[in-house]
């Protein structure tokens, strides 16, 4: 995506904050499972460069997980695009918080920019504009699942295809986890099963599945980790909007699912 549709599908630079993309649907669920503490950890280093990744807050706010996680993602753009003959930058950041819980927040930050370097350098014009990047943050940690983090894979089959065109609705499973994790996912639309399989985990990653409906309207979803974390809520497709995120491995390991309207272009 160029960076004059990037900023117009976020909102960056317009003014206009990231808009909210979902609200917690449903939180876990289960009886048995026994969740864990989170593991500490810290996210990536940042690539050398003029920016310093912003300290991690130690008093988990709303205000506090923005302006880091934002900060950050802002500090990454920068220094990614900066070059040895920098003639000019413009670097915009932004946060979305879409859920708080009892040990930690989880939200979306999002970057875009562009440089432009000397003649002598390659590429002469930069731009950056990854899709918004996904967060958790805690006392002791901060989980970053990034691109290449992530993995993309098709249904074994789309269900539904009579509805519509051929377009067709995804959905994502994120692992917050230190701890890898099989997760099976159920959806069911009206007494038929949409779809059913065991998604496989690596810790701290992601696996967005496509193409899963054509259907449109709500879908029951419902999860369960090799654990024994549960979760189940509702998930409504339109075919006409990109994929929607609505699985989460928590990093306690628990398990949550959201409904969502996805951001832009991704």
């Amino acid at each position: 995506m160029n960076r004059r549709h990037f900023l117009a599908a976020t909102g960056i630079g317009s003014g206009v904050s990231l808009p909210l993309a979902g609200r917690l649907e449903s939180g876990p669920d289960s009886t048995t499972f026994d969740p864990h503490l989170p593991a500490p950890t810290e996210p990536p280093a940042l690539p050398p460069g003029p920016e310093d990744a912003p300290e991690r807050p130690t008093e988990v706010t709303a205000e506090h997980v923005s302006a880091y996680v934002s900060g950050y993602e802002h500090a990454l753009a920068y220094n990614t695009l900066e070059c040895h003959d920098l003639r000019e930058i413009d670097v915009a950041s932004d946060a979305v918080l879409e859920t708080e819980t009892d040990h930690g927040i989880y939200a979306f930050a999002v970057a875009t920019g562009y440089s432009r370097c000397g003649a002598g350098s390659v590429p002469e014009h930069r731009d950056y504009g990854p899709p918004p990047i996904e967060w958790a943050v805690g006392e002791e940690y901060a989980v970053r699942i990034g691109d290449d983090a992530t993995r993309y894979r098709n249904a074994e089959r789309t269900f539904g295809t009579d509805h519509g065109d051929g377009r067709a609705s995804g959905f994502a499973v994120t692992n917050f986890d230190y701890l890898a994790h099989d997760v099976t996912v159920t959806v069911t639309h009206e007494g038929d099963t949409v779809y059913e399989e065991i998604v496989a985990l690596e810790p701290r990653s992601a696996v967005h599945v496509r193409n899963v409906s054509a259907a449109p309207g709500d879908h029951g979803v419902s999860v369960e980790t090799d654990e024994g974390a549960t979760a189940s809520g509702t998930w409504t497709v339109d075919p006409n909007r990109n994929a929607s995120r609505v699985v989460r491995v928590l990093v306690t390991g628990e398990v949550s699912i959201e409904r969502r309207e996805p951001y832009g272009e991704f």
